[in-house]
């Protein structure tokens, strides 16, 4: 339901609301069946039988979702507008205690190039600043977090009652991540929109962070979902498109454009049971990546120090929390090394534009982050046993320390018998700029095309994504999702 209206030419005035019933019900069932004569008769009733002591599994989940959303927009002359809105949300994904959460935003704009001091110059066809502020949410967890929930077993039996599994621990009093942030931003348009950009500054406080807390394994279970503390991120994010070349007549345009965005967090509260737990990890030598600590980044690396391999063993050595270089590896001796998420990211684009072709290419990048290298640890330095068992890199021989005086960044093969540890000599700094996409098209949409076919055109187009990868890191991607260079055609018919 919505109101709008326009008082004495000048005042605009919106008004909107709406609500949201919602219930979705999901439902998964495997069978695994055996026993079929050969590769083209694969339908489920060409099997001889259901796989011998196999039993069927599944699960079904309803989430019940309810809202209600109101807006209000008010403009005066063109140049100055408000914007309020508010929203409640209930999810039956949180706990029973604290199922509902309230959301509201408010922004303003300024739109100066409507102003009577604009009207004579010809620099800038757009011009506004404008500033916001509000409190969103977020729900990212399964069911079984929220509800201590079971699973009933045909085959068990408890005094002659059907059995049931505990599927998770949950947590009544979870709920909503929700993150406040303030926006300052400047929109410009020149020399006829031939450049245009934009530029904003945020910041943003996200409570009730979700994570997963260690609980004792005699419960059955490691670990539950709960609030845990407060994460703060600030930033600037900035846009620029040019045309380089905009001629009409020629039919021939090109533009290229680009943004960058620095974005940089730090924890800023943390609940006692997650300071309890980092502090267990340490006095247990534990080795765990998940250590959060106030002031530090959400997604940080804590490894020991690494003062390399030394030549005449070819075992590793650390430095120690107090500076010391020791033969010992110690959870409690762990540093701060570097956050995971880049500091710096964007992309560059480019568009080029001849009479019924089109190129397109685009590039992304990002720099001032670290990345630790699994692929060192889990594909060279391995055991003669994990050689023999699956493919390996080539470095595994090569650069390995053989013999006394080698001087090699990869341990002896018989100094395996102690786990690999997290060290620095994994982590580097992580700095990427990729060739994203790169895109041909033609438009064919001449007369004789119209009055022969009846099409008002056909686009033949190519897309190429992936090309090429530059990074300061050496290692294995693919290793958790099939990674390939796809190359696509297609032919789009309008009528």
């Amino acid at each position: 339901m919505s109101y709008t209206k326009t008082f004495n030419d000048k005042h605009q005035v919106y008004v909107g609301a709406d609500y949201s019933i919602s219930e979705e019900k999901y439902k998964n069932l495997t069978f695994v069946a055996e026993g079929f004569s050969n590769d083209n008769l694969n339908f489920m009733p060409n099997a001889l039988q259901y796989m011998q002591n196999g039993t069927p599994i599944g699960d079904r989940t309803t989430v019940r979702l309810v809202g209600f959303t109101g807006n209000a927009n008010y403009t005066y002359d063109n140049r100055y507008y408000v914007d309020l809105s508010y929203r409640i949300d209930g999810s039956s994904k949180f706990g029973s205690n604290k199922r509902f959460a309230p959301f509201w935003s408010v922004g303003i704009g300024w739109n100066i190039h409507n102003e009577k001091f604009m009207k004579d110059q010809t620099l800038f066809n757009n011009l506004r600043v404008k500033a916001s502020y509000g409190v969103t949410g977020s729900q990212d967890f399964s069911t079984e977090s929220v509800y201590t929930s079971y699973r009933y077993t045909a085959d068990g039996r408890y005094l002659n009652w059907s059995a049931a599994n505990v599927m998770g621990i949950g947590n009544p009093d979870l709920t909503w991540q929700k993150t406040k942030e303030v926006n300052l931003g400047l929109e410009f348009g020149i020399l006829k929109n031939r450049i245009n950009g934009e530029i904003n500054w945020f910041s943003k406080t996200t409570s009730n962070l979700l994570s997963e807390m260690d609980i004792p394994l005699s419960s059955g279970f490691a670990s539950y979902i709960a609030n845990v503390g407060e994460l703060k991120n600030h930033g600037v994010e900035a846009s620029l498109n040019a045309y380089l070349v905009r001629d009409y007549e020629k039919q021939f345009n090109w533009m290229i454009g680009g943004q960058l965005v620095y974005n940089w967090n730090e924890i800023s509260k943390l609940s006692d049971a997650i300071i309890e737990q980092n502090r267990q990890y340490l006095e247990q030598n534990v080795d765990v990546s998940n250590l959060f600590y106030v002031g530090r980044p959400m997604n940080s690396i804590y490894a020991v120090r690494s003062a390399g391999i030394d030549p005449s063993t070819g075992k590793e050595v650390f430095i120690n929390k107090d500076g010391d270089v020791t033969a010992n590896w110690n959870a409690s001796d762990k540093v701060y090394l570097g956050s995971s998420q880049p500091l710096w990211r964007g992309n560059l684009r480019n568009m080029i534009m001849w009479k019924n072709f089109t190129l397109n290419v685009s590039f992304a990048y990002h720099w001032g982050g670290k990345l630790y290298n699994s692929t060192l640890r889990d594909r060279v330095e391995l055991s003669p046993m994990q050689i023999a068992e699956k493919n390996v890199d080539a470095r595994v021989l090569s650069s390995r320390w053989m013999q006394p005086g080698d001087n090699t960044f990869f341990r002896n093969f018989k100094d395996l018998t102690s786990d690999m540890k997290a060290t620095s000599r994994y982590v580097f700094n992580d700095r990427v700029l990729e060739l994203q996409s790169v895109s041909l098209q033609y438009r064919w949409n001449t007369n004789w095309l119209r009055n022969m076919t009846k099409l008002e055109s056909i686009v033949f187009a190519i897309n190429a994504n992936d090309l090429f990868y530059w990074s300061s890191v050496k290692y294995e991607r693919g290793t958790s999702y099939p990674y390939a260079r796809n190359v696509q055609g297609t032919i789009t018919l309008t009528f």
